[in-house]
């Protein structure tokens, strides 16, 4: 009898609590906040349930938790069930001894089980928000639901020893089996009743706010038919306003207005404009259909446009077109014809209005002749011309196609600059990179000069001038480029270079190349620095004896033997008519003798016309300081 007293003690206090959940009730707005606060609050009434249990043996405790925590579950969902459980399953363990097995197990069951009805009872009342329409669930529904969690916790029960699991049934199974049904059946109808109770005083305050707004519709319906009477008022007087104000426009209007009668076209008002534009008097035109000042090359399309307006399959239109003035000048103008209601008489009317687009169709006109020229000169030039829009060549003339070696425009227009041009350009850049900052600079500036080293469709490279210019074509801004080739002038820059620097008989450097080479040469690392003086004998009595082509054939041997004598850094050069010298940096005077030894064995096994080669050699060298040529 006391264990039975302990228990009904514990479910009671947890039926108590319970109230808590009803009274802090339900936001439908805020559904996961419902299930956290609704965990919470059966958690803790599960936790302070387990701090006042039914001690049967040492570790071997009962108390309500599995109530709690099913109703939680069945009610609020699977996160109430497991934030309802999470308390008590930790102080179960904490609590130990031989029934913490059976104790976590009926924590996790009724956790599950309730969670498991939850979803089932949802299915049956069709409800998503079940947190809230559960609250009307029969006390049949959660009978059936106490039983099975209270069967299974007696079937734990088995998880003790067998002589204290036989002894806990016999004790408190009865009691598990019909006392805590009861409690949960007891619980969920005081959450019903506390449900119920929110439900009608939410309708009530439902109600009385309808009614309130039913008041307020009433006088709001009323200050709405005053405030429309004054609309309409107003709106009257806008109207009037509108009209002189209408008026107004039409009168000092920049472009000519006429309305014309609906079908007719004959001309019914015109505003100033309109008259000086005609230059006609009101009598020529008042009552005169269009058609009177029409060019009559211009009447038929006209009156075809003004026919679809009359069958409605077009509501306005708008033509270019010719008018003959009153001193039978022609001019081009603009109308935009439209049909509208213009007075209180219902009836319809044709409202044109006019501009003068003579002086734009002059310069339409003459900017087409320009373009036809340009077009011509682009064509006809012996220079290669390219068009860019952006990065891509869009135009190109026949001498385009010629200079790259194509068949047709078609191989050049669509493509990059980058494509037609060696992968580097001269000066190290890439020619993509290259080609996008000139054609920036072009944008940026309006011109930009440069040389470019371009490729042919077969491969071979050739050098142009390049002269790019940004103009404007059909309203677009593009980059004109003017590409002439350089290649031939290129080849005899090169030439001149290298004679100025060459001697021509014997292609070593000259004297201005030497002494150029001798100050950049002659500094400290370079030490020791030898300066090898060479002759070559009995030239003077060649060219008397034999002819200056012997002699030539001569200085020409010895250039070769000083070239096949000398090292490959070593600079040989040609100074005057029999005079060579040699510069020889980081030389010693004993390396520079075995240099001198070199050619002097190799001139001794040279003959031209029977003539012995022949030459002498000289040598100083600087070891501790840079010296001027004139002292070595």
């Amino acid at each position: 009898m006391h264990n039975i007293l302990e228990i009904l003690f514990n479910l009671g206090m947890l039926t108590s609590l319970s109230c808590l959940s009803g009274v802090i009730g339900h936001d439908p707005h805020k559904p996961l906040q419902n299930r956290l606060v609704q965990g919470i609050i059966f958690g803790v009434a599960s936790i302070l349930g387990m701090l006042n249990p039914l001690v049967l043996a040492p570790g071997l405790i009962f108390d309500g938790r599995s109530v709690m925590i099913s109703i939680a579950g069945m009610y609020f969902g699977p996160l109430s069930a497991v934030i309802a459980a999470v308390g008590p399953f930790i102080l179960r363990i904490v609590q130990g001894g031989s029934g913490m097995i059976m104790g976590i197990s009926v924590i996790s069951s009724a956790a599950l089980i309730g969670s498991l009805y939850h979803y089932r009872l949802k299915r049956i009342t069709g409800h998503q928000d079940a947190d809230y329409h559960m609250m009307s669930v029969s006390l049949k529904e959660i009978g059936v639901m106490g039983l099975i969690v209270h069967v299974v916790m007696v079937l734990l029960m088995f998880t003790l020893p067998k002589e204290r699991a036989i002894e806990t049934i016999k004790n408190v199974g009865p009691i598990v089996i019909v006392a805590y049904p009861l409690t949960m059946m007891l619980i969920g109808s005081i959450l019903s009743a506390f449900s119920e109770k929110k439900r009608i005083s939410e309708a009530l305050m439902e109600r009385e706010k309808e009614l309130i707004g039913s008041h307020g519709e009433l006088e709001a319906g009323i200050e709405e038919l005053l405030a429309q009477e004054e609309e309409i008022r107003q709106q009257y007087q806008h109207i009037q306003e509108s009209e002189q104000k209408l008026r107004a426009v039409f009168d000092e209007a920049s472009v000519g207005i006429n309305i014309a009668e609906y079908g007719t076209g004959i001309i019914l008002q015109a505003n100033p404009a309109f008259y000086k534009l005609i230059d006609k008097p009101e009598s020529e035109i008042i009552g005169k259909s269009w058609t009177t000042f029409t060019h009559p090359d211009d009447v038929t399309v006209n009156l075809e446009l003004n026919q679809k307006l009359k069958e409605g399959k077009i509501n306005q239109f708008e033509l270019e077109k010719r008018y003959i003035k009153g001193d039978g000048r022609v001019i081009w103008v603009t109308i935009k014809n439209t049909v509208t209601s213009w007075d209180d008489s219902g009836k319809y009317y044709e409202l044109c209005f006019i501009e003068d687009i003579t002086e734009k169709k002059q310069a339409l006109v003459a900017l087409q002749e320009s373009e036809l020229s340009f077009r011509r000169i682009f064509e006809s030039t012996s220079d290669t011309v390219l068009m860019f829009n952006r990065e891509r060549i869009i135009d190109c003339n026949d001498s385009a196609v010629r200079l790259f070696g194509a068949s047709s425009k078609d191989d050049i227009v669509g493509k990059t600059v980058d494509q037609f041009s060696a992968v580097i350009q001269p000066d190290g850049l890439s020619s993509a990179e290259k080609a996008s900052s000139m054609l920036r600079d072009c944008r940026e500036k309006g011109t930009a000069r440069f040389e470019w080293l371009h490729k042919r469709l077969d491969e071979s490279l050739f050098t142009v001038e390049v002269v790019l210019t940004r103009i404007s074509l059909h309203g677009e801004d593009i980059v004109h480029a003017s590409v002439r080739d350089i290649t031939g002038r290129k080849l005899m820059e090169q030439k001149l270079s290298h004679l100025s620097y060459h001697d021509q008989l014997t292609g070593l450097y000259n004297r201005r190349y030497f002494e150029e080479e001798f100050i950049r040469l002659n500094v400290e690392r370079n030490l020791p620095l030898t300066l090898m003086m060479t002759d070559v004998d009995g030239l003077k009595l060649v060219n008397d004896s034999f002819g200056h082509g012997v002699g030539d054939q001569l200085l020409i041997k010895v250039s070769e033997l000083l070239l096949k004598g000398c090292r490959s850094d070593d600079l040989v050069a040609r100074i005057g008519g029999d005079e060579f010298v040699i510069l020889l940096p980081k030389t010693s005077a004993s390396e520079a003798e075995e240099i001198a030894g070199r050619i002097m064995k190799f001139s001794g096994c040279e003959t031209i016309e029977n003539i012995q080669v022949s030459m002498s050699i000289g040598w100083a060298t600087e070891n501790e300081a840079p010296a001027p040529y004139s002292d070595m």
